[in-house]
């Protein structure tokens, strides 16, 4: 626990945090802490990869230059396995392209983290959550998107880190309460602002001795310093809710408060006020369930939707929700989805990967530009998963849009869908198919740009420790506005190893 707060103390500024730091920090620090878990199981690994591509820089017609880029990518992983009072993963990649051809020789060096750590210092009574993250994001929706381009000057890297330690506690059968506190850290390498997060929460809900009557009662506080700006920006929340269950299937409730918030905003307008939602909730099966509300917020109506089902060979979610966001709220919240389907033959549920990678199979469901300002984001996301003996497909949608508080220039608007289909040949090799499509406006520009991509892999596993695949990739963007316009092919040999 000392080392813990040693190195927690010495995190003074967002643009302190480096790399190395935040792998202490996930990887030394939480592991000191005596008989915390069973044992941890650290797993080396390297990616070998060479690629070819007839616009490596992802320019405009009659400007593409062609070109190879070669990665050595060493990396390792970090569990704990059986049970122990700290559970943690960690993965950590070290990606190096060298980039050469028509284009002026380039190399790089990404760092990319994805750490989480979850303790029980105190049984039923204190914990602890830990989180930190290394990755690139494309700066601007308007530039060339791809983050393995030789053009770095539409990439930043992001580091986050966010330490949460949290009390709960039981009055009986009554209620229970939980008390958290979470200092986090965001920093990019260019473009982005860093700054530094610190939220207050406390939460009362009822507990089992009131049956049909529920209750809660919640309180947040959250204050953001932004490096480039002497002004705070403050979120406080206050609310209560009643819910009553008709049936042990059927419940409705509702929810009052009032919230005041402080950010720069355009002159005139609301950054808070009382507010309040009234919805139901149906929950059929264990597998199935469904809840939505409307309300009213500062900025007006408000509607929210979550539904799950899941069937033997099939996973269906739809999620709907309004909400205030920052740009940093994007980077400690990756933007991404994980599809979880049912196996057949066990029943159980499980991660899609990537054969290719080994790693979650991700849908991007939108790419916020990292620009300096607060939204109101209206979002919806759905998907399907679909699980046979042999083949696993996904389906997935989404539309987000965002109003800037500040300037219309910054509105902007995504939707559009994904899909893959990955087929398991013979015992060792395996085949996926992607693609997606989507349609970027940004009416401060008087732009509209589609956005397609499309990719085809075939991997063989050649021992447990060994596998190989080849890709092959299109991706192109047709823009209102003749610069935005490019298009790519790509092939990408890929070796991966583990030790």
């Amino acid at each position: 626990m000392v080392l813990m707060a040693h190195k927690i103390g010495r995190v003074a500024h967002p643009d302190k945090v480096m790399p190395s730091r935040l792998l202490l920090l996930m990887t030394l620090a939480l592991p000191s802490l005596p008989t915390m878990a069973a044992y941890w199981k650290i797993t080396p690994n390297v990616s070998v990869s060479e690629r070819y591509s007839d616009n490596v820089n992802l320019a405009p017609a009659g400007r593409e230059l062609s070109g190879f880029t070669t990665e050595i990518n060493p990396g390792f992983s970090i569990a704990t396995r059986g049970a122990g009072r700290i559970k943690t993963s960690v993965d950590y990649s070290l990606r190096s392209p060298i980039t050469f051809g028509q284009v002026q020789t380039t190399s790089r060096a990404y760092h990319q983290l994805n750490g989480t750590a979850n303790a029980t210092l105190v049984d039923e009574t204190f914990y602890m959550d830990a989180t930190a993250r290394i990755g690139q994001q494309n700066l601007s929706l308007l530039g060339p998107l791809g983050t393995d381009t030789a053009d770095t000057s539409n990439i930043a890297t992001y580091r986050t880190l966010s330490l949460s330690p949290y009390l709960r506690h039981r009055f009986g059968s009554f209620a229970s309460a939980d008390a958290r506190y979470t200092r986090d850290y965001t920093n990019y390498s260019n473009g982005g602002t860093s700054s530094t997060g610190d939220t207050f929460s406390l939460a009362l809900n009822s507990g089992t001795s009131f049956n049909q009557l529920f209750w809660g009662l919640n309180y947040s506080k959250q204050k953001v310093g932004y490096t480039d700006q002497a002004v705070d920006r403050e979120f406080d929340r206050g609310s209560a809710t009643l819910g009553y269950n008709l049936t042990p299937k059927f419940r409705v409730f509702a929810t009052a408060g009032d919230e005041r918030n402080t950010y720069p905003a355009a002159a005139g307008s609301s950054t808070g006020g009382s507010y309040w939602n009234a919805g139901f909730g149906i929950t059929p099966t264990t597998n199935t369930s469904l809840e939505a509300s409307y309300g009213q917020r500062f900025f007006g109506k408000t509607y929210t939707l979550k539904m799950s089902h899941r069937a033997r060979r099939t996973t269906w979610t739809a999620d709907y929700l309004q909400d205030v966001v920052d740009a940093r709220t994007y980077i400690l919240t990756p933007t991404t989805g994980i599809v979880i389907v049912t196996d057949p033959q066990t029943g159980l549920q499980r991660v899609l990967t990537d054969p290719a990678t080994g790693k979650p199979l991700l849908f991007t469901f939108n790419i916020p530009t990292l620009a300096n300002d607060v939204y109101i984001s209206k979002s919806f996301t759905a998907s399907l998963g679909i699980l046979t003996g042999k083949s696993t497909v996904t389906l997935s949608v989404f539309d987000t849009n965002r109003e800037s508080q500040l300037t219309a220039v910054n509105n902007s608007k995504q939707y559009g869908t994904n899909a893959a289909w990955g087929l398991k040949i013979t015992g060792r090799t395996t085949s996926t198919l992607s693609g997606g499509w989507s349609r970027l406006t940004t009416p401060g520009f008087d732009r509209e740009d589609d956005l397609w991509n499309i990719r085809y892999s075939l991997t063989r596993q050649f021992n447990p420790k060994a596998s190989g695949s080849l890709e092959l990739r299109h991706q192109q963007r047709s823009s209102n506005q003749a610069v935005g316009d490019y298009r790519e092919n790509a092939i990408t040999g890929i070796a991966n190893m583990t030790f």
